[in-house]
């Protein structure tokens, strides 16, 4: 179990990173013969993205969705290159369930899938946490605790920001 840290924190960025997001939905519930293939492959990427760090996959968390049941991951990526030299390899299984998908269902709607990728730079996006064990990106980046102008989104995107407070809006209680 995750230790929880007592306190406000938020991820230690200090290099661009991808975040990405791939999912699907199943369209039609009665053609499992089409879409769990290719659900069951897509879980096998998952675990194995996340336990080859090699791969440039920093951590990520998997997400199923009740209606219209689907799964979605949330991956943080070391970089673009990392993710792309990953999804074309021939070696690590992308490929293959990439043209296993096409060839099963093509357009034909049983299951849809879809991707976003984000390119961060440090400072360019927020995070912040309480009372958790690091989650998201600062499980995958590190976690950090804030200090002075941090205490609020507009510090913690840009720190410099003389016109923010170094002192919380609201004042925090001691951590005992």
């Amino acid at each position: 179990m995750a230790t929880i840290l007592r306190e406000k924190f938020t991820a230690n960025v200090k290099e661009p990173f991808v975040f990405f997001i791939v999912g699907g939905h199943i369209n039609n519930v009665l053609r499992p013969d089409k879409w769990l293939p290719i659900v069951w492959q897509f879980v096998k990427l998952i675990r194995y993205v996340q336990t080859h760090p090699e791969t440039g996959c920093l951590g990520g968390n998997t997400y199923l969705r009740i209606f219209p049941f689907g799964m979605i991951f949330q991956a943080y990526w070391r970089s673009y290159d990392d993710l792309e030299h990953w999804a074309r390899s021939k070696s690590e299984g992308h490929l293959g369930a990439w043209q296993d998908y096409l060839n099963r269902i093509g357009w034909g709607g049983q299951l849809a899938i879809y991707h976003e990728l984000y390119v961060v730079e440090p400072g360019k996006f927020e995070a912040v946490y309480g009372n958790s064990a690091p989650y998201g990106l600062s499980k995958a980046m590190g976690a950090v605790s804030i200090t002075g102008r941090a205490h609020n989104a507009r510090g913690r995107i840009n720190p410099n920001d003389e016109s923010v407070s170094e002192a919380p809006l609201i004042p925090l209680p001691p951590n005992p």
